[in-house]
């Protein structure tokens, strides 16, 4: 019989998208970079970008409540990924220094 190799699973919290959380998918990671925010958990986010994000850099994401309220969350990339090729656009996995509880 094969071994089945299975790997621990990585994340911190349980990803919903965005909306589950009462923010909007459009985001900005800190320089100013615009990113679409995929999935969202309390301990950090999966986001798509027309750029790639260098990991262990540390920056912000900034995130827009549906009720108007700005939400700024210190953060670390922690991989970085090319997801697609036409157009080319990079996945990134960022964790977040303080859990985050929603909108």
């Amino acid at each position: 019989m094969a071994a089945v190799l299975t790997a621990p699973e990585r994340r911190g919290a349980a990803r919903q998208p965005a909306d589950h959380f009462g923010i909007a998918a459009p985001a900005v990671l800190r320089p100013g970079l615009t990113v679409h925010v995929v999935e969202l958990s309390a301990a950090g986010a999966l986001v798509e970008s027309a750029l790639p994000v260098r990991p262990d850099a540390r920056t912000e994401l900034g995130l827009d409540g549906l009720d108007g309220r700005r939400h700024a969350l210190r953060a670390r990339v922690v991989r970085c990924w090319v997801s697609g090729l036409e157009p080319l656009t990079y996945r990134c996995a960022v964790r977040f220094d303080h859990y985050f509880r929603g909108g």
